[in-house]
């Protein structure tokens, strides 16, 4: 992949991991926010996971999915951390989607 493509796209999941933070807080469950997210992983997924990476980011990706609501029990934070986390899976699953695909091709194709 181009280098430049490569820096871009670890800047927009690294900016995609700010939004969630910021509107975790400020805006929590608006549904746009999360499209905009949502959009953001499937660019991240096509471009921005190796194959190398591709089998401890999904294990990573599966990890945040069942814990995002773990925290909703927490007194005074709980809330604000459930909301942050739901914002990170909207980013994250579908590059997580796109990138298990891929894999799932790829493994296929070698048959």
């Amino acid at each position: 992949m181009d280098m430049k493509l490569d820096k871009i796209a670890t800047w927009l999941f690294l900016i995609g991991v700010a939004l969630a933070v910021i509107f975790g807080i400020a805006m929590p469950d608006v549904g746009y926010i999360a499209a905009i997210l949502a959009l953001i992983g499937i660019i991240v997924g096509f471009t921005n996971i190796t194959a190398a990476e591709s089998e401890k980011f999904l294990i990573a990706a599966i990890a945040l999915v069942i814990s995002a609501n773990s925290f909703a029990l927490v007194p005074m934070l709980g809330s604000m951390l459930v909301n942050i986390l739901k914002y990170l899976v909207a980013l994250v699953a579908p590059a997580a989607v796109i990138v298990a695909l891929i894999l799932i091709w790829k493994l296929a194709k070698t048959k």
